[in-house]
């Protein structure tokens, strides 16, 4: 009944094992009962050299239990391995849980990081140095080509002050500044512009350009002053500062309430006697009404111009700067509506 309970209890455990410690066993069984044969083998070589028989059997018999011993270690060591192989297999095929990845995620983080350090450290300062030079005009040209082809290079504010007479399309067209142009080449172009808008438009006297970061542009205009209205045909054409005429009549609902109207066929004596006018005072300039070409025999420039006061002063246009001035010291003498004639010196004498 021992027996029996043992080989059940042995067939139990055989069927608990897997697969591979039953092979496993079958193989250390089969080992050990290899080693029982050579010893066998062995111990009947030494029976046939050895004289006393007897002691030769009490010998192997001594070393049997021994060698039995051993085998059963070793068979005991190879399952335990065997086992703890295939519990480590077992554990290795469990996956793994959040906390252990993470760990192993960050652990790889920390090695690449190592790496990529590693990898900076070895480029010598020189070599990077020597680059630098080539990688600041890079990144400036790609940062360039990228601004112009955008539609933001052409980006353009243009605010227009000081303009009276102008509009700001007039002052805009004589600029030549176009639409299409670039910001850069605007602001580049900027002294060009203004010299444009002088030159063009008889209105400006002086034209200023300034640049205010990032796309703004102030077109500052000087105008001439109108000084006179020539008197043409029936009508009035602004005489500025310059000398010069514009061609876009006025009508008397636009002039001042006080101007001088001049009555000249010749533009050029026209153009001379503003500059000669420009040396007066204001104080002059506002008495004088009228202003005619009257040629003498004597003096072909002779020019009368009539007063707001009542008086008359006849002046060669050659002289007008030199000799007029000293109608101011001339009118408090005056008691009644007089010519002042400053053709051949300066002398006064009641109108008849």
């Amino acid at each position: 009944m021992t027996k029996k309970k043992q080989e059940d209890q042995k067939g139990q455990e055989t069927e608990k094992l897997s697969e591979w410690q039953k092979r496993n066993k079958e193989y250390l069984e089969k080992k050990a009962q290899e080693e029982a044969e050579k010893e066998k083998e062995l111990a009947e070589q030494k029976k046939q050299h050895l004289p006393n028989p007897e002691k030769l059997d009490a010998g192997e018999e001594d070393e049997k239990p021994e060698v039995t011993s051993d085998t059963q270690k070793a068979e005991s060591e190879d399952l335990e391995e065997s086992t703890s192989t295939e519990f480590s297999e077992e554990e290795q095929d469990k996956p793994l849980d959040k906390t252990d990845l993470r760990k192993k995620k960050k652990a790889e983080r920390k090695q690449a990081k190592q790496n990529e350090k590693e990898t900076r450290e070895k480029i010598a300062p020189r070599h990077v140095y020597r680059a630098l030079p080539v990688l600041i005009l890079s990144s400036v040209l790609l940062i360039l080509a990228v601004y112009f082809i955008s539609p933001y290079s052409k980006l353009k504010n243009i605010e227009v002050t000081g303009n009276k007479q102008l509009s700001k399309t007039e002052v805009l067209e004589a600029s030549s500044i176009q639409k299409e142009d670039y910001t850069l080449t605007t602001y580049l172009s900027q002294k060009a512009h203004a010299k444009n808008i002088k030159q063009s438009n008889l209105w400006a006297e002086k034209a200023e350009i300034t640049y205010r970061f990032p796309i703004t542009f102030k077109i500052k205009v000087t105008e001439y002053k109108v000084v006179a209205y020539d008197y043409s045909g029936e009508q009035y054409f602004p005489v500025l500062s310059s000398g010069e005429e514009i061609a876009n009549p006025v009508t008397k609902s636009q002039l001042p309430k006080s101007y001088i109207r001049l009555d000249f066929s010749d533009k050029a004596m026209l153009k001379k006697f503003v500059r000669q006018l420009a040396g007066i005072s204001d104080t002059i300039k506002s008495e004088i009404q009228t202003v005619q070409h009257t040629p003498s025999k004597a003096t072909e420039d002779l020019l009368t111009l009539m007063m707001t006061d009542g008086n008359k002063i006849i002046v060669p246009l050659s002289e007008v700067a030199k000799k007029l001035p000293y109608y101011e010291k001339i009118k408090p003498q005056l008691t009644e509506a007089s010519i002042v004639d400053m053709e051949a010196g300066i002398f006064s004498y009641r109108i008849s």
